[in-house]
């Protein structure tokens, strides 16, 4: 989480934002009203808890990937996708294009319901 945070703190610093660093346990409303003055709060967490209802909180809760894309060039080509886990930013690279990532999906063992285990991809071999 450390590299991460970090390489964040540096794109908004880049980008002409005022950045704080903040550490606390479940986010709530309450908690970040107290923070008035903070215009978007970027949440970097577990990919399951990383996608907030922020419709109740005072300013928006961003995903780590959301940030990349608003403090780079990277809005323009938004890819269509959002990733939830910070490999991108830790890594220090752009998010994978559409067709790198579809191929990457198709390397990847799946969870079969039908055996109850993961199997890998059936790809062709074309010669």
């Amino acid at each position: 989480y450390r590299s991460a945070i970090d390489r964040l703190r540096q794109l908004a610093t880049q980008a002409g934002k005022k950045v704080y660093t903040m550490s606390m346990g479940r986010v709530n409303p309450n908690k970040l009203a107290n923070f008035p003055e903070v215009g978007v709060f970027v949440l970097v967490a577990c990919c399951q808890t990383a996608l907030i209802d922020s419709k109740d909180f005072y300013a928006p809760v961003i995903t780590p990937f959301e940030a990349e894309l608003a403090f780079t060039s990277q809005a323009e080509n938004w890819p269509g996708y959002i990733r939830l886990d910070f490999q991108s930013l830790v890594e220090g690279h752009q998010a994978p294009s559409d067709e790198s990532a579809g191929a990457q999906a198709m390397d990847e063992p799946r969870f079969s319901f039908l055996t109850g285990g993961y199997v890998g991809s059936h790809k062709s071999e074309e010669g």
